[in-house]
């Protein structure tokens, strides 16, 4: 093999692997934007009622806790109003 045509399948092996790379570089984007869509997805069944649609305990532990600490940075005072149904 001459040095051309080694010089020529170099170049072909570079080209290759930039396509491969290109390629892969999709396929991680759209796996990215699909597991971000499932994850969403995942955080709003953990977070409201099946049933009705309405949030549950989990979110409402979380928020309590995140209005309190707003409460406390703030130093306002904080008011809270539970109906059981």
């Amino acid at each position: 093999m001459n040095t051309r045509q080694l010089i020529k399948n170099l170049i072909d092996d570079v080209r290759r692997y930039k396509w491969v790379a290109k390629k892969t570089d999709e396929n991680l984007r759209y796996l990215y934007t699909e597991l971000e869509q499932k994850n969403h997805k995942l955080r709003n069944l953990a977070l409201t009622d099946s049933l009705t649609g309405l949030f549950n305990y989990h979110y409402l532990k979380n928020q309590a806790e995140v209005e309190f600490e707003r409460s406390m940075r703030g130093e306002s005072p904080l008011s809270a109003f539970m109906i059981d149904i």
